[in-house]
């Protein structure tokens, strides 16, 4: 399993550059969420589910603002308490050959310190593996 840390794409527009980018056969798991921002996701909603075989969502206010669109995509999604519990989660649904990809497309602060502290906490968890 390879992790991909795209912490600081704060805007769905980055997270479905990244998604495309490292994609092969609908082979990503993607950690998603965090704090609300003024940006539209509806493209990233109605593609996600070509890219990612499953969401695990952050906690924060813009990540319930795109919750009802998700599961109208038929992407399955978890929840996830923090960083931490994401990481550990997207390990176990993922397999061999399979990615997991950090690229949050919120806004860190209202949910977590900073961009940096954010991308810290996911570098930190996935070592500790």
């Amino acid at each position: 399993i390879e992790f991909y840390n795209d912490s600081y794409a704060i805007s769905p527009t980055a997270t479905l550059a990244a998604l495309r980018s490292i994609s092969e056969n609908k082979n990503v798991t993607l950690i998603l969420g965090g704090a609300a921002t003024s940006d539209v996701y509806d493209d990233l909603i109605d593609l996600v589910s070509q890219y990612a075989t499953m969401v695990v969502l952050l906690p924060g206010s813009g990540t319930l603002g795109i919750r009802h669109g998700l599961a109208q995509a038929k992407v399955p999604m978890l929840s996830a308490h923090s960083i931490e519990d994401a990481v550990k989660i997207a390990r176990e649904h993922s397999g061999k050959g399979e990615a997991v990809l950090f690229s949050p497309g919120f806004e860190a602060y209202g949910v977590d310190v900073s961009r940096r502290s954010r991308s810290e906490k996911f570098v930190k968890a996935v070592r500790a593996l």
